[in-house]
Parts: structure tokens; sequence; C-alpha cells
């Protein structure tokens, strides 16, 4: 059993997932559900490039039970953080590729502002809130016109250039990629939308470096 404990892997297979939900959910009407998994994807695939990193901390533990104890504690502790869990992949990222994580302004807009949104998205994306993350999107000078992020395309294609940067940085440490791909297309590839995921995003991803 030790010997299929792949923690990364499966962080990874869970935040495909979630890409593939909000890919299906992203329909005007319902928008926030499809912006919700977009986050959810993004941190998970931030949460598996930090496991990764810190293999140290349960590779050495020798119970299966304490390896994924020791992930968990990994996972819980960045929470919903997407400004350390960001910070922290950055600098990994950068020593290991020597390539920067992410620029400094999304779409016009200051990268602090856009992760920002993504933590405050966590929740507004599924219940009532009284100061929307919109306040920080203002169009022109007038006082009750703004953007509306979570609903923008800018957004989500932000989420996903976090998912294909952590991908990338994970296939450049020895991912098993195909292992991935075949557990996405066995559990979705009969789904009505998963031929057009598939093309849109899977399909993209590097597997060579």
């Amino acid at each position: 059993m030790i010997l299929n404990f792949d923690p990364v892997k499966t962080w990874l297979r869970y935040g495909i997932s979630d890409l593939y939900f909000g890919y299906a959910n992203q329909s005007n009407d319902v928008y926030h559900y499809g912006t919700f998994f977009f986050i959810m994807a993004a941190e998970k695939h931030l949460k598996a490039v930090l496991i990764e990193s810190r293999k140290d901390e349960y590779e050495s533990v020798g119970s299966l039970e304490g390896k994924r104890n020791a992930v968990d504690k990994i996972a819980r502790s960045y929470s919903h953080r997407f400004d350390l869990m960001i910070e922290q992949v950055a600098k990994v990222y950068e020593q290991h590729t020597g390539k920067t994580f992410l620029e400094p302004e999304v779409f016009g807009y200051p990268l602090a502002t856009v992760v920002k949104t993504m933590q405050e998205g966590y929740m507004e994306t599924r219940y009532p809130v009284v100061a929307p993350a919109s306040r920080r999107y203002p169009l022109g000078k007038g006082d009750d016109l703004y953007h509306e992020p979570l609903g923008s395309s800018f957004f989500t294609d932000f989420t996903k250039t976090i998912c294909r940067r952590c991908w990338y940085f994970l296939v450049a440490k020895g991912l098993d990629h195909a292992g991935v791909f075949s557990y996405i297309e066995e559990r979705y590839g009969e789904s009505r939308m998963f031929g057009a995921f598939k093309t849109t995003y899977l399909d993209g991803l590097t597997t060579k470096l």
C-alpha cells in the first residue's frame, strides 16, 4: 500500500477534476458555480506543488497513516490563504525553473488585487456577502459602477494560468503525467463536455521539457 502512496498526484487529480467542473459549469446563468471550481482547482494545484516541495516532512515517516497525517498537516497549514500559497510556490518555481511564476499585473489589475479576489471569491461564489469583490474593480469614476471579476474570463484564465504553471513545475519534478491523464479520462471521458475540455485544456499541457 505504501508504494501506491502518491499525495502529489492525488491532489493534482482532484485539481484537474475541479478544472473540468469549472469548465462544464461556466455558462452565464450559473457562472458562480463554475468560478468556485476554478478557484478550488488553483488551490489544489498550488497545494500539490507545496506538498511536493515539502516531501521530506512525510517521506521520512514510517507508517502509511503517519504519512497521510503529515500531508494533511501540510495542506491544512495553508488553509485558503492564496497569498501565502502563491508566495511560497513562486519561490520554489523560480528556484527550480528560473522563470517567474506569475506576472505583476493581470489584465491591467495588480496581482495582489486579483489574488485577494480569489480568497474572497472562495466564499462569495457560494454565499451572500456584505462587501463583494467587485468593489476593487471600479469602472471609471462612478460610485456604483464596477467590473464583476468573478464572472469574467480574465479571472478564470488567471486560475488556469496558475494550474498550467504548477503542472509544468510538477512535470519537471518527475510527475507521472500519464497516470494523471489516464485517471481523468477514465473518470470523465464519457461526460458530455469532456471532449471539448480535453481539446482546449488537457491537450495543451506540457508532458516533455
